[in-house]
């Protein structure tokens, strides 16, 4: 299996920033995406491509679909889909802005970013993950290898062995 980002397993963190990208028209994106692969970063940093840019790269990824905007009595959840995702994560908000800023410029000549958002765990002792009304997030998420089985692919094939999927929702 290849290496997982590590900031997929990784404890849930005190402060974090999601950053989203579009590809500019008339781009190639794939010189300033080898770049990013490259970049040195350990569980400070998370990146992930969109189905649309996949497409676009004439790639195909199995499994992986855009998120379908859904509807119900009194609750819309709309379709924000993104090319590229950045989360970055961490416990001081300077080195955090200071790294979506470095994201961003690398990102610039074919990118455009789209969305900012910040995250917080928030609870006065900080070693419990809740929302604002109250909800402890993570409680269901499995440990060990149980957690590999449930975020890592594997046994699907190379490039794509190693890699999660994400659903981020505001």
């Amino acid at each position: 299996m290849s290496t997982p980002q590590a900031g997929i397993l990784a404890d849930l963190p005190h402060l974090s920033r999601y950053l989203e990208f579009n590809l500019l028209p008339d781009f190639d994106p794939a010189p300033v995406l080898r770049d990013l692969a490259a970049r040195e970063h350990g569980a400070e940093m998370v990146i992930g491509i969109g189905s649309g840019l996949v497409s676009f790269l004439k790639g195909s990824v199995p499994g992986m679909r855009a998120f379908s905007a859904m509807s119900g009595p009194g609750v819309e959840v709309p379709s924000t889909q993104a090319d590229a995702w950045c989360w970055i994560r961490g416990t001081d908000r300077g080195e955090i802005t200071h790294l979506g800023r470095s994201v961003t410029a690398q990102l610039a000549p074919a990118f455009e970013r789209v969305r900012l958002v910040d995250g917080f765990k928030f609870d006065i002792d900080r070693e419990i993950g809740r929302d604002l009304s109250g909800y402890e997030d993570g409680t269901e998420n499995p440990d060990g290898e149980d957690a590999v089985r449930a975020a890592i692919a594997q046994g699907v094939g190379a490039g794509i062995d190693g890699s999660s999927f994400v659903g981020v929702q505001k």
